[in-house]
C-alpha cells in the first residue's frame, strides 16, 4: 500500500503528492531532465542511512528508467532549431552515454538503434555547405572524416564522439558496399551536373569553377577511400573494372575515366627540369597524383608496352600528332625491341 499510495511531497510542487516510484532523490546530475520530481526533504545530508534505506525499499528512485530519458531525448531532438535545447540535449546525452559503459545503469539494455535523436552533421555535396540535422544511430557514423562523402556523422561539438558512438552500438565508418555505391552516386550527380551547365550555355569562368569544385570534391573522397583500403576486398572493386570513375580535366572540360585509361604521375627527380626524360604516358593518358585507394582499384604507375601498341592500333593519328615524330619513332624501336605481341594477325 505505501508504494502505490500518493502521499509524499515533491520539491518546489505545493499542488500535489506523489507515490514514492514517482520521485527521485536530490541529485544535481537529474537538474537537466524536466519530467524528474525530487522528494521533499530537507537535504541529502540530514536524510539518515535507514531513512534513505527505508524509502528505496518503497520505491523512490536514484535514476530515471531509460525509456524515460530516451522519450525526453527523442521529443527534445524533435523540435525545431530555434525551439530546441542544444545545451540540455548535449548534457543529457553525455548523462546517458556515461550510464551506458561498464557497469552503468542502462549497460546492455540499450535497444533504440532506430530512434531519431542524434545530433549529426553532413555536407551538401553540391554546394558544400555543412547541414545538422538528427539522426538515429543505425543512420549515422562516429568518424567525421566519413562527410567527405555526404555521410551523416556526429556532431562534433559533441563532448566525445567516438564514446557515444561505441557504447551506442553506432558504426564508425560505411561499410565497404555502401561505400562504392555512393562513389558511382558521385559520378552520376556530377555527371548530370556537367550536362546541365552545357544545356544552359554557362559560361567558361562559371563552368570552370564547377569543375575545380567537383575535382576538390573527389580529391576528397579519394583520400578518405584510400584510409579505408585495408577494408576493401580486390572482388568488391570489380564493378568499378569497367565504369569511369575518375575525374580529369580534358581540351573538352572535365571527364570521367576507368581505373586502366589513367596512370600516376611520374615523382621528378631532384633537380630536373619538367619535360625531360620520356613522357610519353604524360602525352598519351590521363595522370593523376598516387592514392592507396586507386591503386588498389587497379590505376597503375606506367602504361605497358602492349597499352602503347593498342593505343598506337587505335588512335595512330592522334598519337604520333601527341608525341611528336621523335619521341613516336623511339616508341617503335621499343615496341619492335619487345614486341608485346606474339603474332600479327590480318587485321
Amino acid at each position: 500500500k505505501l508504494r502505490s499510495t500518493r502521499y509524499l511531497p515533491a520539491a518546489n510542487d505545493k499542488t500535489s503528492v506523489y507515490a514514492p516510484s514517482q520521485l527521485y532523490f536530490k541529485d544535481k546530475d537529474l537538474n537537466i531532465f524536466p519530467f524528474v520530481k525530487f522528494l521533499q526533504w530537507p537535504s541529502n545530508e540530514s536524510m539518515s542511512t535507514a531513512a534513505r534505506s527505508f524509502l528505496l525499499k518503497l520505491g523512490v528512485r536514484t535514476e530515471p528508467p531509460l525509456s524515460d530519458i530516451m522519450g525526453y531525448l527523442e521529443k527534445e531532438s524533435a523540435k525545431s532549431v530555434d525551439a530546441r535545447d542544444d545545451g540540455a540535449l548535449t548534457a543529457a546525452l553525455q548523462y546517458l552515454t556515461q550510464r551506458l559503459g561498464p557497469k552503468g545503469t542502462y549497460v546492455n539494455q540499450f535497444r533504440h538503434a532506430k530512434v531519431d535523436f542524434l545530433p549529426c552533421i553532413r555536407q551538401n555535396l553540391e554546394t558544400g555547405e555543412i547541414v545538422k540535422e538528427i539522426k538515429s544511430p543505425s543512420t549515422c557514423y562516429f568518424n567525421p572524416t566519413a562527410m567527405v562523402m555526404g555521410f551523416n556523422v556526429l556532431d562534433p561539438m559533441l563532448s566525445d564522439t567516438e564514446q557515444i558512438g561505441v557504447r551506442m552500438n553506432i558504426n564508425r565508418d560505411p561499410s565497404c558496399q555502401v561505400l562504392l555505391r555512393r562513389l558511382l552516386q558521385l559520378v552520376d550527380i556530377s555527371t548530370a551536373r556537367l550536362d546541365q551547365l552545357e544545356r544552359q550555355g554557362t559560361g567558361i569562368e562559371a563552368k570552370e569553377k564547377n569543375i575545380e569544385k567537383m575535382l576538390a570534391l573527389f580529391e576528397g573522397v579519394f583520400l578518405y577511400l584510400s584510409s579505408r583500403t585495408s577494408d576493401f576486398q580486390k572482388r568488391q572493386l570489380s564493378e568499378l573494372a569497367k565504369k569511369p570513375f575518375i575525374p580529369c580535366k580534358c581540351r573538352s572540360g572535365l571527364q570521367f575515366y576507368t581505373a586502366d585509361q589513367v596512370f600516376f604521375l611520374k615523382r621528378q627527380p631532384e633537380g630536373a627540369v619538367s619535360g625531360d626524360g620520356d613522357s610519353i604516358a604524360e602525352l598519351l593518358f590521363q595522370q593523376v597524383e598516387y592514392n592507396a585507394f586507386l591503386s588498389f582499384a587497379g590505376v597503375k604507375t606506367e602504361p605497358s608496352l602492349e597499352e602503347l601498341f593498342a593505343l598506337m592500333m587505335e588512335k595512330p593519328d592522334e598519337v604520333l600528332d601527341s608525341l611528336g615524330e621523335p619521341k613516336y619513332k623511339m616508341l617503335l624501336r621499343r615496341i619492335a625491341a619487345n614486341p608485346p605481341f606474339k603474332r600479327i594477325t590480318a587485321d
